[in-house]
């Protein structure tokens, strides 16, 4: 909760440039949150769904360089049913 309470004072461009969140190369609105530890890597991904808010879509430990597609796909899945759902199918 930290993190995501950090992004929200300093700012969404200011924490793309302290690597906090990283814009999905490839995804439609889709962002990762970017948290590092001693072992491990978290990570959650997430989209904007109005003005100023966002949704986290799911969280799961980084075990590579690159996100897994899995992930992604997983996120996209979540996003476009919210968005059907909350908005009859308008993204």
């Amino acid at each position: 909760m930290i993190l995501i309470e950090q992004v929200e004072i300093i700012g969404f461009q200011q924490s793309q440039k302290l690597r906090l969140t990283k814009n999905m190369s490839g995804q439609d609105n889709l962002f990762e949150l970017r948290l590092s530890g001693e072992e491990n890597e978290q990570r959650g991904l997430y989209f904007k769904y109005d003005k100023g808010k966002y949704l986290i879509t799911h969280g799961f430990t980084k075990k590579t360089q690159k996100t897994p597609k899995k992930e992604i796909k997983r996120a996209t899945s979540i996003k476009k049913n919210f968005t059907q759902r909350n908005r009859g199918g308008k993204d």
